[in-house]
């Protein structure tokens, strides 16, 4: 034994006598604490060396390759206290190890000696109590950004904080917060992740052991009892805008700052003019419904365009099939002809064999019967002699017969044989004729949906350019950032003058005077000759609709929670965290109530880091810190793929429109498409020097939108062609969304600022820092 155990064991017992004497030991309080830091990291549930987990006192009792862990009552005879004094060759922990362990000290060892001398009793393990600091004023990173599906909103996390967008004004409207947070932020941890309800009305947020639900309220509009005055434009400022425009202006207003000039004009344009030089700045067109009609269109264009892409895929192999077929039924028609036109000449073969063993089967009858009839049956030399030569000549003769005989066998088997395959390879052919026919019909279908909804579109681009509708009255937000008109069709409408985008549309009565004013709360108000009055909608504001986990169900997420998405139909949310090296955990509720409705504990063996529903709603897509994205039915909870390609962790995971194709994002810094019809990866796409960090795709495309550690959004194909990269950004990129049609892009990183580009040419169209 070396001097170190026995010091070691001298110490144990010096300490012993002070630890007998004390109270029954605690497993979790006195025993836990220095296995874990010491022994767990390298035996847990995960990592399970020599195949021992010590957690808990019932895995140790189990014990591993070696037997029992512990022995109850004999601490001395125990596997772990031996290996802890490193008796018997054992050295635990092992020296230099990656975990960072070391040696017990002697009072340790002496307290696992006297647990297991006790007993070895189990307790209940008291759940950590997590005591709250105020986030330092310099930790303010975007983890996460989302944004509406219309692209009216976003939001982004910094810190604790949720910050609201208004990207048709290009405005921070505010803070979402909770009143019950001191911080005055929405949650007392970080931001982890974020994510909106298909329809905006709701939003979720992540964070540690607790997921916030807040939805959007509209604010009731506050009308002034005396309307706002407003500045008139000057009749010369007028008639500059007139002959400057040569439009002919129909209704017009000054801005509070007296800085820009709106007008109606009879062409049914609504124009925004600089004051002083007359210049134009914005065409505000269009309806709500008009987008969101643009918007379909554009959304039906792609799928269709996709969906011919698909099918003429399904062509271009289906054919290639035949072709291969093809050979092969020539190959067997060529194989039949030849094997049957031996056949006959070998079955004339088998008659004479035949004969011929039967003929020398009959002479070694007769020499066997003069033998027999020989004095005292011993024959003399010359019969023997004579039976040996026929017994040869029988031999030969049999080996012929079944050699000829096995030629014909294998003639007509290869005759079978090559007809089976001419059967197998005609009906694969009329299985793929069937196919072709399918395909080629979706692609016409598609065509035909693809020309109407472009027809469509084109009409409704004409539309918004040829508006039938003339403004009557107009204003200025009080703000500036918003134009009201009261059209003469009987609408109030109302739009973000930095974007262009029609935001709002109310019913107001036809009537001849009527006025519109903005009012301090931001909604605009209708006032008409004989007093009645509409208005708009104010600012909206989130409420907190409900919180998941948090202070009241602290166990229901056992820490961070790392993804947050719901589901198409936005009945569904799902959820995904779990303990860093050991659990990865989905669960989903009922966005209406909040109920878990399902619960997939250790979905992953490491935290689940993404999210995202299959466009049916029936399957979902998990990427953990395993390395490994997998794709779950929801009915069931069966695993139907688990997709191993990355060496790092999954940082996102996104379906395409049609379901077809599902891509990753790896801390490794590629990302992989996979093809979800065979379950086989499709394509590797590199070019990125760090982790990427996030990905979505666009619309109902096959481009791919994506952020990533090297200063870097970037958009590719599920090809692995690049469109476009935004290059050069300050900071490490963390999270990047886009709208549907890929107009707008949105992404926030480490240096906590929110960028908006248009994604049609990647020039950056606003710039909001910390507030």
């Amino acid at each position: 034994m070396s001097a170190q155990p026995r010091l070691l064991i001298a110490a144990l017992f010096s300490f012993a006598p002070v630890a007998l004497s004390g109270a029954e030991l605690d497993f979790y309080k006195d025993i836990y604490p220095f296995l874990k830091t010491n022994c767990i990291s390298c035996h847990n549930k995960t990592t399970t060396k020599a195949d021992l987990n010590m957690e808990t006192p019932e895995l140790m009792l189990k014990g591993g390759e070696s037997g029992p862990g512990i022995v109850k009552g004999k601490g001395a005879e125990s596997l772990i206290v031996q290996a802890s004094l490193h008796q018997h060759d054992m050295e635990m922990p092992p020296g230099n190890n990656k975990s960072g362990a070391v040696d017990l000290t002697p009072a340790e060892v002496a307290l696992l000696r006297q647990w297991i001398d006790q007993g070895a009793a189990s307790s209940v393990q008291q759940e950590r109590s997590v005591a709250w600091q105020a986030l330092s004023a310099s930790v303010h990173p975007i983890y996460s950004v989302a944004m509406t599906q219309d692209g009216r909103y976003a939001v982004c996390g910094r810190s604790n904080q949720l910050h609201f967008y208004d990207l048709a004004t290009r405005q921070w409207i505010g803070q979402i917060a909770d009143p019950k947070e001191k911080s005055g932020g929405a949650h007392r941890a970080l931001v982890q992740s974020l994510a909106f309800s298909p329809d905006g009305k709701r939003l979720a947020s992540g964070s540690f052991r607790e997921v916030k639900i807040w939805r959007l309220e509209s604010s009731k509009a506050q009308a002034a009892a005396t309307p706002p005055a407003s500045a008139a434009v000057s009749p010369d400022l007028i008639k500059k805008i007139e002959t400057t425009g040569k439009v002919a202006v129909l209704s017009s207003a000054l801005s509070a700052d007296g800085r820009q000039v709106l007008t109606g004009c009879t062409d049914g344009s609504v124009r925004v003019w600089e004051a002083a030089s007359a210049k134009p700045v914005a065409d505000l067109r269009g309806s709500v419904e008009l987008g969101q009609q643009i918007a379909a269109l554009d959304w039906t264009i792609a799928a269709q365009t996709l969906e011919q892409a698909f099918q003429k895929g399904e062509v271009t192999r289906i054919e290639a099939q035949n072709k291969a077929l093809d050979e092969l039924l020539k190959k067997a028609t060529e194989a039949i002809v030849a094997m049957k036109k031996v056949l006959p000449e070998k079955q004339k073969e088998v008659k004479p064999a035949t004969d011929e063993r039967i003929a020398a089967q009959k002479v070694v009858d007769e020499a066997t019967a003069a033998i027999a009839k020989a004095p005292g049956g011993k024959a003399d030399a010359a019969l023997e002699k004579e039976l040996k030569t026929a017994q040869d000549k029988l031999l030969t003769a049999k080996t012929k017969e079944t050699s000829v005989l096995a030629a014909v066998n294998a003639t007509q088997s290869n005759v079978t044989d090559a007809e089976a395959d001419q059967k197998r390879i005609t009906d694969s052919k009329a299985k793929n004729a069937k196919a072709l026919a399918t395909a080629n019909a979706a692609i016409a279908a598609a065509k035909k949906l693809q020309d109407q909804a472009t027809a469509d579109l084109a009409k409704a681009k004409s539309a918004l350019a040829k508006p039938t509708a003339k403004a009557l009255a107009v204003t200025f937000s009080t703000d500036g950032q918003r134009a009201a008109a009261i059209m003469d069709d009987g609408a109030l409408r109302v739009w973000g003058i930095a974007s262009g985008l029609a935001i709002e549309k109310v019913a107001v009565p036809k009537a001849a005077g009527a006025t519109v004013a903005a009012e301090a709360d931001g909604s605009f108000t209708v006032r008409q000759v004989g007093g009645a009055v509409v208005s708009s909608n104010a600012t909206p504001h989130w409420v907190l609709e409900r919180t998941l986990g948090g202070a009241t169900n602290h166990s229901l997420f056992t820490d961070r929670v790392n993804a947050v998405r719901f589901s198409p139909d936005g009945k569904t949310l799902a959820t995904g965290g779990g303990e860093l090296s050991r659990t990865g955990d989905v669960i989903l509720f009922e966005t209406a109530s909040g109920k878990p409705i399902k619960t997939w504990k250790d979905l992953h063996t490491d935290a689940v880091l993404s999210l995202d529903f299959s466009p049916d709603g029936k399957h979902l897509a998990s990427g953990g810190a395993d390395k490994i994205a997998k794709v779950t039915e929801i009915a069931t909870g069966k695993q139907l793929n688990a997709l191993e390609s990355h060496t790092h962790h999954v940082l996102g995971v996104a379906f395409r429109a049609d379901g077809r194709v599902l891509a990753t994002a790896g801390a490794d810094g590629v990302v992989v498409s996979w093809d979800m019809i065979t379950g086989e990866r499709k394509k590797v796409i590199d070019g990125w020097t760090k982790e990427v960090t996030s990905l979505q795709f666009i619309g109902a495309s096959n481009q791919i939108v994506t952020s990533a550690g090297d200063n870097l959004v970037r958009i590719v194909n599920d090809d692995g062609v690049q469109s476009r990269a935004i290059s050069k950004l300050p900071d490490y990129m963390q999270s990047a969304a886009s709208t549907a049609s890929g107009s707008t892009i949105i992404g926030g990183g480490e240096d906590s600022v929110l960028r908006v580009w248009d994604g049609t040419n990647g020039k950056e169209l606003v710039v909001f820092g910390a507030p």
